[in-house]
């Protein structure tokens, strides 16, 4: 078979196969039997070309060629574009199309501009316009054309920043920062000087800056506290200083003089004015003190119980760093004389602690305190006794006889007897 082949034996019931080259397909029997009258079943096939499907068309372009195997399909575009892939294509003996359908292309697409837009178009006679965004200007053509070679006229523009003037200087400080649109300057102030206005101005679509011009003003330290007790001088701006004193009686602590710095802290340190103090008393005797020892403090002098000042109770500490009045001292209080006695006397002292006995004259026994003490409050303790007469036992009456009243120290009793009998003993018994 022509573009083709056989296999197998020609004896009585053999097969014969028909095999096609490749980009080749059997029509007709593909197998045929020898037969017990030796002649071959069904009928001698042939091998014909295989055909690939339709090449889909190509836009603003045409093909040229057949589709069966070994055929070469040409494409070709129409004036204004170029073939863009495979120019050529061949059906394959697998009835597949080699390469990959080509394109036919115009103009290629032209960029868009950084910061700008531009119309639509890339086909054959299409004109493109450029157009810059706000703030842009167009450098180079606005308008491109697509000519029939594919190229564009023209060249291809961009979209440059539009600038604005420079700004003034501003004292005391710099700027930094660009002058073309969206730049942003910003103000830079000296050490020890702060902004006043916008610290930032951006450059505007329509080549003026935002905002005001600034300026640099001496920065400003926290307000310093006067001190309790003193004063200061006025300032707070960079370079100022600053000087403390305190008033009469007071002593400064810390610095007495303080800039205010670049950096809007203040040199030095917080100073205060604490009071002086005068040197310590000496102690009181029998006593003690309460209060402090700085300008303006009293001290009190307190006795002890049974106690009283004598001089100068409160004492103040000056501004001189003296004190005042002069060194008192603690004296015993005294009680109150106390009333003598009937029939008897006293001794002791009358100051506070002293202790007075009472003494009864003879014949007399005490009754109440025998002693009494001069107290703090200089009252006596106890109560005021008395010197009473002793007494002697009761004497009994005689039988047949009888006696006067009496048993007290000095009483004297006498005795008598009924009538009809007579004493015997002592008429009179004193009392001792």
């Amino acid at each position: 078979v022509e573009h083709g082949s056989t296999s197998g034996d020609s004896y009585y019931g053999d097969v014969i196969t028909y095999h096609c080259d490749p980009g080749y397909e059997i029509s007709g029997d593909e197998e045929r039997t020898c037969q017990s009258d030796q002649t071959w079943s069904g009928t001698q096939p042939t091998c014909n070309r295989t055909s690939c499907p339709p090449l889909p068309p190509v836009e603003h372009g045409s093909t040229s060629g057949g589709s069966y195997y070994g055929d070469v399909v040409i494409y070709h575009c129409d004036p204004g574009y170029e073939i863009s892939g495979d120019e050529e294509r061949t059906c394959q003996s697998d009835q597949t199309w080699s390469g990959t359908q080509p394109t036919c292309s115009p103009c290629p697409v032209l960029p868009v501009l950084n910061n700008g837009s531009r119309t639509e178009g890339h086909l054959y006679g299409d004109k493109v316009t450029y157009f810059c965004n706000e703030g842009y200007e167009l450098i180079g053509s606005e308008n491109r054309t697509c000519q029939a070679n594919q190229s564009w006229s023209g060249t291809q523009p961009n979209c440059s920043r539009t600038s604005c003037p420079p700004l003034p200087p501003v004292e005391h400080g710099s700027t930094s920062g660009g002058s073309y649109y969206g730049d942003v300057v910003t103000y830079h102030c000296d050490p020890g000087y702060e902004i006043s206005g916008d610290e930032e101005r951006t450059c505007q679509s329509d080549q003026t800056w935002s905002g005001t011009q600034s300026t640099c003003n001496r920065t400003a330290c926290p307000i310093l506290p006067v001190p309790n007790n003193g004063s200061r001088t006025e300032g707070h701006l960079y370079g100022d200083k600053v000087t403390f004193s305190c008033n009469e009686g007071y002593e400064l602590i810390g610095s007495e003089n303080r800039t205010c710095q670049a950096n809007q802290s203040w040199s030095g340190t917080q100073p205060n004015c604490s009071r002086t103090s005068c040197a310590p008393l000496m102690a009181v005797e029998h006593g003690s003190t309460s209060g402090g020892s700085y300008y303006g403090d009293v001290v009190t002098y307190h006795c002890d119980p049974g106690y009283e000042i004598s001089g100068d109770e409160e004492r103040t500490c000056q501004s001189d760093q003296t004190w005042s009045g002069t060194q008192p001292t603690c004296n015993r209080t005294s009680c109150a004389p106390l009333m003598a006695v009937e029939h008897g006397s006293t001794s002791g002292g009358s100051y506070y602690g002293d202790v007075v006995t009472y003494h009864c004259d003879p014949g007399y026994e005490i009754s109440g305190d025998e002693e009494r003490t001069c107290q703090s409050d200089q009252t006596w303790s106890g109560t005021q006794p008395t010197c009473s007469r002793k007494a002697c036992p009761v004497l009994p009456v005689p039988n047949n006889g009888s006696r006067t009243e009496g048993h007290l120290y000095g009483d004297k009793v006498t005795y008598s007897c009924n009538e009809g009998y007579e004493l015997i003993g002592s008429e009179n018994r004193t009392c001792q």
